[in-house]
């Protein structure tokens, strides 16, 4: 997907880093920032190829992502068929019965699981306590703005590059 065209040595060195890309399974070598800085052309006119491939590249990752929702989507609804269906045979195939053909084998296996019946009577050491401390940063925003001095975090003011 492009919604615009690069043109000429820019284009090219863009290229080349997609291609080493899907080599190297998204990896790239460090020295791209200095290839396209080797370039001879106005600033501004690298700048605007540059964004340019950057609305490119977040079109194409925003379309990919919504493809992969919809596989995603998909893929529960089978996942969900063969449940279905599973609990169906398990419905009607009599237990210990074994059928089978050239392409499956349906049959009956036993197996052993623990059913907690009352997790409050267990013993610590069947226990595992899980905690985790996560910054509430709206919080921590709003108190900061608000005069509180809130130890361990501060306001950081940054320059944000937009490209539209």
């Amino acid at each position: 997907m492009k919604l615009y065209e690069i043109s000429g040595e820019l284009s090219n060195l863009l290229s080349c880093r997609d291609a080493e890309a899907a080599i190297n399974e998204g990896v790239y070598s460090d020295d791209w920032d200095t290839k396209i800085d080797a370039i001879q052309m106005d600033m501004s006119d690298k700048a605007i190829s540059c964004a340019h491939y950057y609305i490119n590249e977040s079109a194409m990752a925003d379309a990919l992502k919504q493809q992969a929702d919809k596989l995603l989507d998909r893929a529960r609804t089978h996942a969900k068929n063969a449940d279905w269906i599973k609990g169906y045979m398990a419905r009607c195939v009599p237990q210990g019965k074994k059928i089978e053909n050239d392409t499956c084998v349906i049959g009956w296996r036993k197996s052993v699981s623990v059913e907690i019946l009352n997790p409050a009577l267990l013993d610590d050491k069947y226990i595992d306590v899980r905690t985790e401390r996560v910054p509430i940063k709206a919080a921590i925003k709003e108190a900061i703005k608000a005069g509180e001095v809130v130890c361990g975090a501060a306001l950081v003011e940054k320059n944000n590059i937009t490209i539209k």
